[in-house]
């Protein structure tokens, strides 16, 4: 009997820690604890994943993200295996990271000496659908040869920059 019980003695911690490792060996976790989105793209929530001894499930937020308003979302997921509750969360960040997209509208960019130079302007577009007024820069001589260069710069309410160039020539009526 004394070495029966010396043997349970013995093997008790060795039990206690089989058994640990298998309650301890439940996960709940998402792959990625931060995601961005670009504002108006589609956010996919790939959700959390709750493993444990032989059980893999998936789990989705029922929090919504709205990529339509720039900032910072909490997805929170819940999982409950045998009256126990695991939780966690993902924060999504909904973000301006692109520059507006400007492009030159068609324009006469050659004129002779004395003749007047009209600015066709620039077409702005911008990812977040604002309306983006584009800053001039530079002026044509029509009075003097040359070739004179017009910048056009887009920002956004995001601080996202785009510039672009317009070069007029100019030229001597020959």
């Amino acid at each position: 009997m004394k070495k029966k019980l010396m043997i349970l003695f013995t093997m008790l911690p060795f039990v206690l820690l089989i058994n640990g490792c298998i309650l301890s060996s439940s996960s709940f976790e998402i792959v990625s604890a931060l995601d961005t989105v670009e504002i108006y793209s589609e956010y996919i929530d790939h959700g959390a994943i709750y493993t444990n001894v032989g059980l893999k499930e998936t789990v989705y937020s029922q929090d919504v993200v709205d990529t339509s308003v720039l900032g910072l979302y909490e997805m929170n997921y819940e999982y409950i295996f045998e009256e126990e509750t695991f939780s966690t969360i993902r924060y999504v960040i909904v973000v301006d990271q692109n520059a507006p997209n400007i492009e030159l509208n068609l324009g006469l960019d050659t004129i002779t000496v004395g003749n007047t130079w009209i600015d066709q302007g620039v077409a702005v577009v911008d990812n977040s659908l604002e309306e983006i007024i584009a800053v001039v820069s530079g002026s044509v001589n029509t009075q003097i040869v040359g070739t004179y260069e017009i910048e056009y710069t887009a920002t956004d309410s995001s601080g996202n920059v785009s510039t672009i160039s317009r070069f007029v020539t100019v030229v001597t009526d020959s």
